[in-house]
């Protein structure tokens, strides 16, 4: 059995860079978006996995699950705009982002990198105090507060639950092994002659 195009793009993508082992989070998580999203640039890589890892910290969130939203919402486009008017990277309604403090009305503004995934992981934060699991935050963030407490409660709830959560955490999962594996490949030195002995 051939390995598959995504193994391979990681492999490479691990060859080609410093050794593997002991990378940072955000070193992994950009090795992995890679995997995900092959056309992304280097540059953009390392930057969407700096804020998702920094604005995680800051929020207490797992830096993939906002990896994963930003995957499953825009394919990692920071210039994504929704035909319901969200967007960026993590595709947050204008009045969501005003909510949040955002000043004015220019797109410009949510669509940065940096700042959509801080005021996104501001929402989410502020979102799991009401909701704390996180299929139930998940809805949240997708259909708002509001919306997801009617959701919740009427006879569509298990159906919404097979929907947008399971895609994020279908994403989540498969960013999780790719993290893994880049954080689990030997260096390449090691690799070629076997491990070190003391």
């Amino acid at each position: 059995m051939g390995l598959r195009p995504a193994t391979i793009v990681l492999l490479l993508l691990v060859l080609s860079h410093a050794p593997a082992r002991g990378l940072p989070r955000d070193e992994r998580l950009s090795l992995a978006l890679g995997v995900v999203r092959p056309q992304l640039s280097a540059a953009s890589r390392a930057a969407l996995a700096s804020a998702f890892v920094r604005e995680g910290l800051r929020h207490g969130l797992d830096p993939l699950l906002l990896a994963a939203i930003a995957q499953v919402e825009s394919r990692f486009d920071a210039a994504a705009r929704g035909p319901d008017g969200s967007l960026g990277l993590m595709q947050l309604q204008p009045a969501t982002a005003r909510a949040l403090g955002l000043r004015g009305d220019a797109p410009e503004e949510v669509m940065s990198i940096d700042r959509n995934v801080a005021l996104a992981a501001t929402h989410l934060a502020r979102l799991r105090r009401s909701f704390p699991e996180t299929e139930e935050l998940l809805i949240a963030y997708n259909r708002g507060e509001a919306g997801a407490r009617k959701v919740l409660q009427g006879p569509l709830a298990e159906q919404v639950r097979r929907g947008y959560p399971r895609q994020v955490q279908n994403a989540l999962e498969r960013l999780g092994r790719l993290c893994a594996d880049a954080g689990n490949a030997a260096p390449p030195a090691q690799r070629a002659v076997g491990p070190r002995k003391e």
